[in-house]
């Protein structure tokens, strides 16, 4: 009988917090559903605490009982990427998939991925290949990700045209799966009185880490001009500021003062994350730049319609399913949109969410994958 292990998983994950790690998780979840060996390997040490801009790297959450995860690569020890190649060529498992969102892991992962091309099949997972606020040195080191590696999925169609534009082959084009094992949507009135939110009013959710791509200071502009700033919608901002709070203070001020803000400046746990998705009636993502983002599967678990910015990577699944709205990435075109979608009934957009829900399962998602990558 061959016991070679089928898939490894190099990445985030417990005990790292946040969306790529909690879908790793669900990822080698999926994969042992579907009778795969799987393991993950994730980080001892990921960032500089110097250069991380969040209270923390790590999650309080218990970890996952199914998926054995160790804790193996130091991204910035150079001594230990060559430890680390010795130790995977001595497990040689049949693919190790690398999980790349931002160039700070590209020399690590391309030296890994180089080192080991003859033993392994190594395959990128990307999230995003640009970085939202890329520098130079973003440019030069997420060059380094075109060696080494077999085959390139993507999460989105815009990713995987970013690539293909580099010219860059073997690029396949997936989607973002929505998490199966996160809590399950509760009642409206449940979660605002948990969360002390008024039970009649309207209220747009914003979530996710504060960072300038995602426009939080051009919705909170819409906020206040018309038509959007003499209605009774309210917005709740939930989500850890990963830049100074100044440039949106002002606005934040002006909007608590006229009672239309639930601020929760903090990483979201997924018991706060089940109770703003479930309290909120639509979900806003008001980015200037973005490929994908982890925030709709969320919306289309939550079942709740969403307004997006013109951006390929927002507006193509909302489009193609129906379930919310597209505006310009500016606060008047916000203002309107918004105030529009409220005046609406949302439950033909609700429905489309729940016959959309089974084209984003991680069975058809790792399904995909092993043929994209025997392909």
């Amino acid at each position: 009988m061959d016991s070679k292990l089928d898939y490894l998983i190099l990445g985030p994950a417990h005990p790292y917090r946040g969306g790529i790690a909690d879908t790793n998780n669900a990822l080698a979840s999926a994969l042992q559903k579907e009778g795969f060996s799987v393991k993950i390997w994730t980080f001892t040490q990921l960032y500089p605490n110097w250069i991380f801009p969040g209270t923390s790297q790590f999650t309080d959450a218990q970890p996952p009982q199914t998926v054995p995860i160790n804790r193996v690569l130091h991204t910035y020890n150079p001594f230990n990427w060559i430890l680390l190649v010795k130790a995977l060529k001595k497990e040689a498992p049949r693919r190790i998939l690398f999980r790349y969102y931002t160039p700070f892991l590209a020399p690590s992962y391309s030296y890994i991925a180089r080192k080991l091309k003859n033993y392994s099949q190594c395959v990128a997972i990307v999230d995003n290949w640009k970085p939202h606020e890329a520098s130079l040195l973003d440019r030069l080191l997420s060059d380094r990700m075109k060696y080494g590696f077999s085959k390139y999925i993507s999460l989105s169609k815009a990713v995987a045209d970013e690539m293909k534009g580099k010219g860059m082959e073997h690029v396949y084009e997936g989607f973002h799966p929505i998490n199966d094992n996160t809590p399950p949507l509760e009642s409206k009135e449940k979660a605002r009185k948990a969360l002390g939110w008024n039970l009649e009013k309207p209220i747009a959710l914003f979530y996710g880490l504060i960072r300038h791509y995602k426009g939080l200071d051009l919705l909170l502009k819409a906020f206040d001009q018309d038509p959007l700033k003499d209605t009774e919608i309210q917005l709740a901002v939930v989500g850890e500021f990963y830049e100074s709070r100044t440039r949106y203070q002002a606005s934040l001020d002006s909007l608590a003062a006229s009672k239309r803000l639930y601020l929760h400046p903090e990483f979201a746990s997924e018991k706060r994350t089940q109770q703003v998705f479930s309290a909120a009636d639509i979900v806003i993502l008001p980015y200037r730049s973005a490929t994908q983002s982890g925030i709709i599967p969320q919306a289309y678990h939550y079942h709740k319609p969403i307004i997006a910015t013109d951006l390929p990577g927002l507006k193509q699944i909302i489009e193609t399913d129906e379930t919310g709205w597209v505006c310009s990435a500016n606060s008047s075109a916000l203002s309107d949109t918004i105030a529009a979608a409220f005046q609406e009934s949302h439950e033909t957009k609700k429905q489309k969410l729940l016959e959309a829900r089974d084209n984003y399962s991680w069975k058809k998602f790792v399904q995909w994958l092993d043929t994209a990558c025997n392909s």
